[in-house]
């Protein structure tokens, strides 16, 4: 009985010891040293475990190595740190061991191929999603604060003439025009603007302007017409009148004749006959 007892005791010594030789452990820690490079001993499970993304794994007894800031992995089972790539100008990842990176917000550039924390813009300037540079403010706009997505345009009668500005606080003098916001124009003969106006107005009928840049435009005198309100008036042909603000002379009646000054229809002197005013 004891012989048999003996025999299958070492029975079961060989084979441990076989299952031993084949690699086969009890998954402590010195089986933590056969880990293959793109996995890790997870301590948890007592077994190897591939390697997340955003991390690389070299094997044997070492732990996971993260990704840095501004790299990502999007792969398992990385086995070297080439496997981290640069997030690229644009986009960054905010931690260690990203399996993917961001999009650069609004309001903010992202410059660097690893950028791990975006930029926000100043004010003055401005950036889309996804900007690798904050912009200038064009002219014609105004960026007044950090972190701005977009520029704002000048108001009506307003503008700036340089890039990155925070305000428009340039008023459109008397006499010019701001349309685009970017510069002021000065207005042509027979047309006027008073200060902060976008556009230039049109002289209205029996009034000009003959010279360029006019703040207001000038009312015909009585006895002159305004027919061209680029120039000077002209003054009404005998047999002719105007009133003040009249656009066009009128004709006398075939009774009268028109005075010195062609501001009224007198009648014929004593003794002339007028049929013909002229």
């Amino acid at each position: 009985m004891a012989a048999r007892y003996k025999a299958v005791v070492l029975l079961l010594i060989g084979v441990l010891w076989i299952q031993s030789a084949q690699g086969t452990c009890d998954c402590t820690a010195d089986c933590a040293t056969n880990c293959n490079a793109g996995s890790y001993f997870d301590n948890s499970t007592s077994t190897c475990v591939a390697c997340n993304p955003g991390y690389y794994c070299l094997g044997g007894a070492n732990a996971a190595i993260a990704c840095a800031a501004g790299q990502y992995n999007g792969q398992s089972g990385s086995s070297s740190s080439s496997a981290c790539l640069s997030c690229g100008t644009g986009s960054y990842s905010g931690s260690s061991g990203s399996g993917s990176c961001t999009t650069c917000p609004a309001g903010s550039a992202c410059t660097l191929d690893e950028t791990a924390t975006p930029t926000e813009c100043l004010a003055g300037q401005f950036a889309g999603a996804g900007a690798s540079q904050c912009q200038p403010c064009p002219a014609g706009h105004f960026c007044p604060s950090n972190g701005l997505s977009s520029p704002t345009a000048c108001s009506d009668g307003f503008y700036n003439s340089v890039e990155g500005q925070t305000s428009c606080s340039s008023q459109c003098p008397a006499g010019h025009a701001c349309p685009n916001r970017n510069e002021s124009s000065i207005c042509p003969p027979g047309s006027y603007s008073a200060a902060g106006s976008a556009s230039c107005t049109e002289c209205d009928n029996g009034y000009y302007a003959s010279s360029s840049g006019a703040a207001s435009c000038t009312i015909c005198d009585a006895g002159y017409q305004c027919a061209n309100k680029t120039g000077s008036p002209a003054l009404c042909d005998l047999g002719f009148i105007s009133a003040a603000g009249a656009n066009d002379c009128t004709k006398c009646a075939s009774d009268k004749v028109s005075n010195n000054l062609r501001d009224s229809c007198d009648d014929c002197p004593a003794g002339v006959a007028c049929t013909d005013p002229t």
